[in-house]
This record gives structure tokens, sequence and C-alpha cells, in this order.
């Protein structure tokens, strides 16, 4: 639809104004979203099969991995909390597969084999420093009284969801434990 002016007799076509407010909500809702997603996130790709990922029918764990090395005494067990009353539940997340390919962009999602490769040398201690620094705290009402938590921001992605235009994606929650007890 185009509408002339009275005053100076210039057009102006609305669908070409429609068409740059559209293009301007898109970059401010892409900033916006990936805002929201913290710098020392570990977006963590894996294949069902190849990677021996145990999946379980919820409602307890729906999916867990472990990686673990017995030299440095130490295993890493990765889970997906669906429903527990113990702790709280992970959250699945539902992203624009262009925003995981952002992610990738910015070095923060990787292999589940590089993943490995760059744990598996880490003692014990190491370990859980490089994995603390991708936790956050958050507080929660127990019986009126406030309580801290934390939370990781390491997802699992199933490669075979990358081929969708939108991704599902698993917040894990860890343990590291000995793998020998002295």
């Amino acid at each position: 639809m185009i509408i002339r002016s009275k005053r100076n007799g210039e057009s102006i076509n609305l669908y070409e104004i429609k068409k740059k407010i559209v293009l301007l909500l898109l970059i401010i809702g892409v900033g916006v979203i990936n805002a929201q997603i913290p710098k020392n996130s570990i977006f963590i790709i894996v294949d069902k099969v190849k990677d021996s990922i145990n999946l379980n029918e919820p409602p307890l764990v729906p999916l867990k991995f472990e990686i673990g090395n017995e030299n440095k005494n130490w295993l890493l067990i990765f889970e997906h909390l669906k429903d527990c009353s113990w702790r709280s539940p992970n959250y699945s997340y539902i992203l624009p597969k262009a925003m995981i390919e952002y992610m990738a962009h910015e070095g923060n999602v990787i292999s589940l084999e590089d993943f490995k490769k760059k744990v598996l040398p880490l003692t014990d201690l190491e370990l859980r420093r490089f994995l603390r620094a991708t936790r956050y705290p958050y507080e929660y009402l127990e019986k009126n009284n406030y309580k801290t938590g934390f939370r990781y921001n390491i997802f699992l992605i199933f490669r075979s969801e990358m081929k969708n235009s939108t991704v599902k994606c698993y917040e894990l929650g860890y343990t590291t434990v000995p793998i020998y007890s002295h």
C-alpha cells in the first residue's frame, strides 16, 4: 500500500516501513537472546550411539554419562535430572540453531571427544576448578529460610538435533567421585 502525503506529494510505501520495523526487531531480539547465554557456558555435542549415552525413561534420570581417569583417580558423572525431590531438576531449553552456531563461534560448543581431551589430563582439583567456572548461585526458599544453591552452565546437545532449526539443550548436573578409596 502506498500513501501520498498531502503536504509535499511524496509517497510512503507501508510495506517498506513494515520490512524495516521487522528487521529492526529481529536485530534487537537476537542481541537480547544472545545476551542471556552466559559466556562461561559449555555445550557438549554427543552422538547417542557412538558416545554411549545412557538414555532412560523418565522420571528420574533420563540421560547420564561418565568420564573417568584411573591414573588421576577421578570419575566425572554427568546427569540430566528431570523430576526429583532431593535435588533441583535440570532444565531443557529449546534454542534457535543460529544461537548454537553463534556459541560455537564463541568457542562454547565442543564435541564430547574434544571435551574428554580437555579434561582427562586434569587432576581432581584442576577438574573441579574447571567445572566450578561454569556455575552460578541462585537463592531459593525452603521452610521460610533462604538457601543458596548452584547450577551449572553445562549443556548436552545431541548431534542429530543440529539438523533442526531449533535445538534442544539439556542442562547437566555433575558429580565427581574418586575411583579408588584409600
